[in-house]
């Protein structure tokens, strides 16, 4: 039974890695489930399902582990994730309200509770649990930094993931992000919400009271990668996205600005690119 237990937190962490689900939280791993041989295996083949992004044949069997053993948060967190990602947004709710109820502040129930609302398009909702999620962040309660927070189909058969970040990543001090796949599932570009410290300094100087308060102006860039010869020396496209009149925009702008301009992207063009840049670095 010991060699079961064991195999049940690895299949966990190593399922979360692949699948880029919401990430783990706490130092230590979740008490592991003490399973029969035939429970641990159907959580094995639920998890290898679940990390290659079979969420269609993971989720009957995250329902039957969760059935067997309703108190046990992992199924539940996996199966609520696996149903948000196949549109079933009813069973994703009933497994994760027992979660929060005992722990309002649950993070990985809370990140997957912002996805399913993102999805199904509830904004009100959605805001708020990103707004809970945020104050967990900013008390240090949390060291979570980002999740994933929504999922969108694209004109071209592939998908946009977008990104939402409780804390600013890189010296760009990118706020959200999205990750645009073909149909293969091959990444194509990714489009940033970004806030680089480079572009403060002008701000400041044309709006010295706004920034004096701590506003910051925000742009939202594209990139896409060109591999160089023989794999090396890869370089990059930059664009610069116009979502506003001015394309830059004082102040964070709203999750929703963001996500129409990633989905519309391919309608638009942008107001410049520039290719040939060396991958330096990396958004």
């Amino acid at each position: 039974m010991r060699r079961a237990l064991i195999a049940v937190s690895v299949l966990l962490s190593a399922a979360s890695l692949r699948a880029g689900a919401q990430a783990p939280d706490t130092a230590a791993p979740p008490a592991a489930p003490v399973l029969t041989p035939a429970q641990t295996e159907l959580f094995s083949a639920a998890t290898a399902e679940f990390g290659k992004d079979n969420f269609t044949d993971s989720l009957p069997k995250f329902k039957t582990l969760h059935a067997a053993v309703p108190g046990n948060p992992l199924f539940a967190k996996f199966g609520a994730e696996a149903a948000v990602n196949v549109g079933d947004y009813a069973t994703a709710t009933s497994f994760l309200q027992p979660i929060l109820v005992v722990d309002p502040d649950d993070v990985q129930a809370l990140a997957i509770q912002a996805h399913s609302y993102a999805q199904q398009g509830d904004s009100t909702h959605r805001d708020a649990v990103l707004a809970h999620l945020q104050t967990l962040h900013d008390a240090g309660a949390t060291k979570l930094q980002s999740i994933v927070i929504e999922k969108d189909p694209l004109p071209n058969g592939g998908r946009a993931v977008l990104y939402y970040y409780l804390e600013p990543f890189s010296r760009f001090h990118i706020a959200l992000m999205a990750r645009l796949y073909d149909a293969g599932g091959k990444q194509t570009s990714r489009i940033a919400l970004e806030s680089d410290d480079i572009d403060q300094i002008s701000f400041a100087k044309d709006h010295p009271t706004e920034a004096a308060a701590g506003v910051r102006i925000y742009s939202m860039d594209g990139y896409s990668e060109q591999p160089g010869a023989n794999g090396k020396g890869a370089t990059q496209t930059h664009s610069t996205l116009c979502p506003v009149k001015g394309c830059f925009m004082m102040g964070r702008p709203s999750y929703d600005l963001f996500r129409t301009t990633v989905l519309n992207a391919t309608k638009s063009q942008p107001l410049s690119t520039t290719t040939g840049i060396p991958m330096t670095t990396k958004p």
